[in-house]
Parts: structure tokens; sequence; C-alpha cells
């Protein structure tokens, strides 16, 4: 993965601070509710899960959360909802998906909200998630559209991807073993320098296995 967990670590404590992130991550987790519909027993896996704050309003939804983040700080602010019960029926993974340390158990979902455009290899991450799944689960993956190199260019030498083209991420989709990709819009980013659209891409394995 990309590194930038510091730039995370020093930006978990007020994260959920920000009106504006709290209202995106409603509206992802509604949008994954409405295009999955889920019957309330699944077990979900969240990579990237951030402060959780997508998890949230997926929890009355779902059944169990497992949430996974590589920054030290998010991880703290993670484990102290659970303990003040702020999240549900959840707990906190120490795999990781980039570094091949993958969970034992198997998922019905998997969450993922702008989280790989900071991978280096999003197609061995989406076979990640392909292999953790279990027959007919999906993987439920919010990005960026592709932004032409405008939405990072305020960073300085940043080196992860600055968006994805629908076409070619269903591609990678459907070669990492997923069988079905379905997609939809997920609102915009809106910021000075202008708006950035949002899609979620709902994956699909096979319900054979």
């Amino acid at each position: 993965m990309i590194d930038h967990r510091h730039h995370f670590d020093e930006q978990a404590a007020q994260w959920d601070k920000d009106p504006k992130k709290i209202e995106r991550a409603r509206r992802t987790a509604q949008l994954i509710v409405d295009t999955v519909q889920p019957q309330g027993n699944e077990r979900v896996f969240e990579f990237g899960a951030g402060t959780g704050l997508v998890s949230q309003t997926l929890a009355p939804h779902v059944g169990t959360l497992t949430l996974a983040d590589n920054s030290h700080g998010m991880r703290e602010v993670i484990t102290q909802k659970i303990s003040a019960g702020t999240l549900i029926d959840a707990h906190l993974s120490h795999s990781d998906l980039v570094g091949g340390k993958l969970p034992e158990e198997k998922y019905d979902i998997v969450v993922a909200s702008l989280v790989l455009h900071h991978v280096a290899d999003v197609p061995a991450l989406m076979a990640a998630f392909s292999s953790i799944l279990v027959p007919g689960g999906v993987a439920c993956i919010i990005e960026l559209d592709d932004a032409g190199g405008k939405f990072h260019a305020h960073i300085d030498h940043y080196d992860g991807h600055d968006g994805f083209k629908r076409d070619s991420f269903e591609q990678s989709l459907l070669g990492a073993g997923f069988t079905e990709v379905q997609f939809h819009d997920a609102g915009k980013i809106e910021r000075e320098d202008g708006e950035y659209s949002l899609f979620l891409a709902n994956a699909l394995t096979s319900k054979n296995g």
C-alpha cells in the first residue's frame, strides 16, 4: 500500500468533527443498503475503515462488522467506538490484505470507501477481496471517477491513483475473480477547485464458488 498512514494518523482525532465526512459516509452506507439489500445477518468486512463512519450507518442493517485500517490513529478511534458501544457487533481486525495477511474468516460483504486510490497494486487487492468473500458475496467499492490528475494536484509528489475509469475498473474486477459488476453513481465531493464525482461498484462473486 502506498504509505499515507502518517497523514491519517494525524487526522484521526479530528476526522469525525467534519460534517461533510459524516454525511458522505451516511450516504455511502445508505447507497450500499439500497443496492445490496442486506437481510440483516451478513458478515461485513470494511477495509480501510477509517474511524468506522460507514460501518456505523451499516450496523443496523447487517449482522457483524469487522473493521481494518493500517493507520494506528484510526484503529485507536475504532477501538474507542467499540468500547463505547458506538460501533455495535463490531471488532477490529489486524489483517493486512495488501501485505498478504488475510483473515481466516469469510464474509458476505466487503466494503472499501475511497481507499483503493491509495493502493499501489489495485488488482491484487481486488483479488484479496474476492478471496475472503463467500460464494455469492459482494464487494462494495466506492471510488473517485477519473479526475484527470486534478483531485490530488495539491499534494506534492502524490503517487496514488487520481480516480478510475469505470470500464477499466470493471475489467480489473472481472480479472480478479468477480463474475458481475454493477455501477451506481455515488454523489460528489465538492471543493473550491470543483466537483468530483464518485461511483459505487458492487462486484459479485459466483454463487457456485
